[in-house]
Formats: C-alpha cells, sequence, structure tokens
C-alpha cells in the first residue's frame, strides 16, 4: 500500500504560499494601460484640445487607482477566508464605484473639466483593459494569476493538472480532490438530527428567518405607529406602497387589491429568502433549493387559473385563454396548442 501511495504521488511546482494573482494580474494591466497612455492623450488633444486631455488623463488616473484599489482589498480579503474574498468582490465593487463617482463629482468643479473626454476615457480604457487582461490571464489550477508567455510552458502546466485531476481519482491519500455534488445539495442538520420530518437544517433555519422576519417590522411598525412615519413604520409603509403601485396597480388594477395580502406575503418572503446570499457568512439563497419555489409557482399557478375560471367560467376561461382574439384561422391550430402548453403546463416551471 505504501508503494502505491508513492506511485500515486504527484510531484507539485514550488508556490509562494503568499503569491498574491490579483495585484500580478493589475500590475500586468496598468503595464499594458502606461504603454497605451501617450496614444490616448494625443488623440485627446487632437479631438478635444487641451481641456479635453486633461479630463482624460483624470479619467485614466481614476481607472488606474481604482485597479489598484481592487487587487488591494482583494488581495486582504483572500488573506481571511474565501467568505471576506466573496464579501469584497461584491461590497467592494459598491464601495469602489460609490468613491469613484464622488471623486468625478469633485473634479467637475475643476474650470477645465470636460465631461465628455472623461467619461469616454473611463469607459473605453476600463473596458478596454479588462478584455484585453482576459488574453494573458490563466485559468490554470496549477498556476492561478497570470499565465505562461510560451506555449511549452502552457503544455507543461496543462499536463500538471490533468496528473492532479488522475492522482485524485481512487486512492484518497494523494491528488486533487473535488467535493461531491451532495455537498451543495444535500445540506446536514444540526437539530432533532435523524429525524427526516423535523430535522432542521441551514435551508430550513432561512425559510424560518423568511417568515419571521416580516412578521417582526410589521409588529413593531404597528406598535410604533404615528402620523409622522419614522423608523421601522417608514420600511413597513415603504413596502406597501412599493407592493401595491408598482405590482398590483400596474399589473392588475384597482381589482387586484383584493390580492394585496397574498402578494405582499409572497414578496416579503421571496425577498428575506433571497437576501440571505448576499450576507457575508451565509451566502446562501434559500429559494437555490427547489422545493419550496417549487410549491410557491405551483400555488400561484393555481390561484391565477382558479380566479379565472370563476370570473369566466369554466369553458369561457379555457377558450380566451388558448385562442387569443384576431389569431388567422389557418394558425389557431398552431397558436392554440402552443398557448395551452405555455399556459397550463410551461408556466409552473417558468414560474418557479
Amino acid at each position: 500500500m505504501k508503494n502505491k501511495v508513492q506511485d500515486r504521488s504527484v510531484e507539485v511546482p514550488n508556490r509562494d504560499p503568499h503569491s498574491e494573482p490579483e495585484k500580478n494580474i493589475v500590475s500586468d494591466m496598468l503595464s499594458r494601460g502606461l504603454k497605451i497612455t501617450p496614444l490616448w492623450l494625443l488623440l485627446s488633444l487632437a479631438i478635444w484640445g487641451i481641456d479635453g486631455v486633461a479630463s482624460s488623463a483624470i479619467g485614466l488616473g481614476l481607472i488606474f487607482a481604482n485597479f489598484l484599489a481592487a487587487a488591494a482589498f482583494l488581495t486582504w480579503a483572500g488573506r481571511i477566508s474565501v467568505a471576506a474574498l466573496m464579501f469584497a468582490a461584491l461590497g467592494g465593487f459598491v464601495l469602489r464605484l460609490a468613491l469613484l463617482t464622488i471623486a468625478v463629482i469633485g473634479f467637475s468643479k475643476i474650470t477645465f473639466f470636460a465631461p465628455v473626454p472623461l467619461a469616454i476615457t473611463i469607459i473605453v480604457s476600463h473596458l478596454g483593459l479588462l478584455v484585453w487582461e482576459t488574453r494573458y490571464v490563466s485559468l490554470s489550477l496549477a498556476y492561478p494569476g497570470l499565465g505562461p508567455s510560451h506555449m511549452t510552458q502552457k503544455k507543461s502546466q496543462g499536463d500538471q493538472v490533468n496528473q492532479l485531476l488522475a492522482a485524485g481519482n481512487g486512492d484518497s491519500s494523494g491528488g486533487l480532490h473535488f467535493p461531491a455534488i451532495e455537498s451543495l445539495l444535500e445540506w446536514p442538520g444540526f437539530l432533532f438530527e435523524g429525524n427526516t420530518f423535523f430535522e432542521l437544517n441551514k435551508v430550513g433555519l432561512i425559510y424560518i428567518w423568511a417568515m419571521v422576519a416580516p412578521l417582526v417590522i410589521f409588529i413593531l411598525a404597528i406598535r410604533k405607529s404615528a402620523l409622522v412615519p419614522r423608523g421601522v413604520q417608514t420600511v413597513a409603509e415603504s413596502s406597501v406602497d412599493f407592493v401595491r403601485e408598482n405590482i398590483v396597480m400596474q399589473t392588475m388594477g384597482p381589482d387586484g387589491m383584493r390580492f394585496m395580502p397574498f402578494l405582499l406575503s409572497l414578496f416579503f418572503f421571496i425577498f428575506f429568502a433571497n437576501i440571505t446570499e448576499v450576507i457575508p457568512f451565509i451566502q446562501l439563497p434559500a429559494n437555490a433549493r427547489m422545493a419550496a419555489p417549487a410549491f410557491l409557482a405551483i400555488l400561484v399557478w393555481v390561484v391565477f387559473n382558479a380566479v379565472g375560471i370563476k370570473s369566466q367560467g369554466f369553458f369561457s376561461y379555457f377558450k380566451n385563454t388558448v385562442i387569443p382574439p384576431g389569431v388567422p384561422g389557418a394558425l389557431l391550430p398552431l397558436v392554440a396548442v402552443i398557448e395551452f402548453v405555455s399556459t397550463f403546463l410551461v408556466r409552473p416551471f417558468s414560474l418557479a
């Protein structure tokens, strides 16, 4: 067994444990950006004059600073944990976008500020450098970060990855191993373990949160209600106004107000079940599991058809659904089949 393990071992290239691929990629990106900076400034001077070249220079400086800040933030978060890295990737983008906006507003007070050259420079240089850099980034598991410069090195790295993957198949003592798909789909229970009906796992806990959080918000809003809303009351009333004006009134009109409690409950339940996706250290939307979305889709489908049948009668509702008005007779059989399949068979899946 010992000889077998030794035969299956793969020599992994020496890597710096503190390597920082984010900084390496941004450094490479900035070196390419600096090469084209003189050409871009000359082009700006020819098109927009002195004010244009000055604004373009400001735009390039903002983009370079943005890339450096992104690399520093991601590198710092990567040293902590994967969850911190995910939070830095999402929250860092929002933060840098806000700082970039503030910087542009500040520069707009300068007399030589020209908004058109600045905007074009920021958009073109940002997207151009990102797209250009994709040609030089390696997706290799053996060498994350910048790719090799020669094809022989690429082939060598690819062979090493294949060896690592091959070594992981079989004996668990060596090679590269990936978690099974069950680790993403089957969350272990932490309460009432062993009881398949009452067992509670992470997904179930998020659903409990999605039910309790709206109740707490509205109970607090009712207890502290005032003529001029403040705090929790503002959140509750704004949410109700949003559902009423932007969902009910725009899609169903005044007749849809009777469904306001049902739609408001769906809105809050789905919102709080999904918002956990962007909460650090949770980062899982409960609706990523199919059970609850499928149940809600079937529930809405039943309510949708039941209301239609109650309002129009069974045969009239069926006729108006599968036979749209104004369809030529030659196309009627085809359109009727399509409408029947899309409304009565496909809609539950599309809703889910």
